[in-house]
């Protein structure tokens, strides 16, 4: 994909520009059928990739639109320029993983998309945090060791969580960032999603599972969204990854003294269970 090979501070311009050139047709802009709402590290962006190459989906301009979670006072009218118009055949969609985690995601989302199916694609809690430590240090945002990240979390974002819960204009990029823990307590922000929408209307999409034997998970997914059995060329895996070295005992311990009970939670509240060994 010739996108892929430009480099992200234009990625951006371009992005906002395209956005731009599209405000004056955005009444005619269909709104999405369904959303990837998380979990970021999960998988995502290679569901993004399979999904934009379905012939029955129209891929938005962008990933992770971040309309519900950091960018809603940017307004309707600039979130429907994203997306095909109303006399597009094909599907649309949006694909962002900080929906599942930011704590006005689900009513926003659902003041506009009450009809909307979601899909939380999920993974190991462990692995997730572990992850999105490792991505944060790759981008240069963070400094400290996975054990001290983790323990220095709360005290981290406290101060960022309550201002957007206090200012709904407040964008928590502190919190987003080092919120290791917290974006895999499944659990409690499944519950938040629940308030406002039923388990029918909520796909979830196991990526272990999917790693091991990818066509069951992906067809399960396909019949979700109504779109007819169809498979990408490959199922490569286009999550970005990053070399890291295994984490200490002590750090699995830790995560595994704060997420085990949370996810005991998650699966019991959504009817499925997952393996995910690093709880064990």
């Amino acid at each position: 994909m010739l996108r892929d090979h430009v480099p992200m501070k234009y990625r951006r311009r371009l992005a906002r520009a395209r956005v731009q050139a599209r405000r004056p047709t955005s009444s005619l802009r269909r709104l999405p059928e369904f959303v990837v709402i998380g979990v970021q590290r999960g998988g995502t962006s290679s569901l993004f990739r399979y999904l934009n190459a379905h012939p029955e989906v129209r891929r938005p301009l962008r990933k992770e639109i971040d309309y519900f979670s950091v960018d809603y006072g940017r307004g309707e009218s600039w979130y429907r320029s994203h997306f095909p118009l109303r006399s597009a055949e094909q599907r649309s969609y949006d694909c962002t993983p900080q929906y599942f985690v930011h704590p006005l995601a689900p009513e926003r989302c659902h003041k506009l998309l009450p009809d909307v199916r979601l899909v939380v694609s999920v993974r190991d809690p462990i692995e997730r945090a572990i992850s999105q430590y490792h991505h944060m240090r790759s981008l240069g945002f963070e400094s400290l060791d996975l054990l001290d990240a983790l323990r220095a979390e709360p005290e981290r974002i406290a101060d960022d969580l309550a201002a957007v819960m206090a200012d709904d204009r407040h964008r928590p990029t502190t919190y987003l960032r080092f919120n290791y823990v917290e974006r895999s307590r499944y659990g409690a922000q499944m519950s938040r999603w629940l308030d406002w929408y039923g388990l029918s209307s909520i796909h979830f999409f196991d990526f272990e599972r999917f790693t091991a034997d990818p066509e069951p998970e992906w067809r399960s997914l396909l019949r979700f969204l109504g779109l007819r059995p169809w498979d990408p060329p490959d199922f490569r895996n286009w999550t970005p990854t990053d070399a890291r070295p295994a984490p200490d005992g002590e750090a699995i311990s830790f995560l595994r003294a704060e997420l085990a009970e949370d996810a005991a939670k998650f699966q019991e509240m959504v009817g499925r269970e997952f393996r995910w060994p690093l709880l064990q």
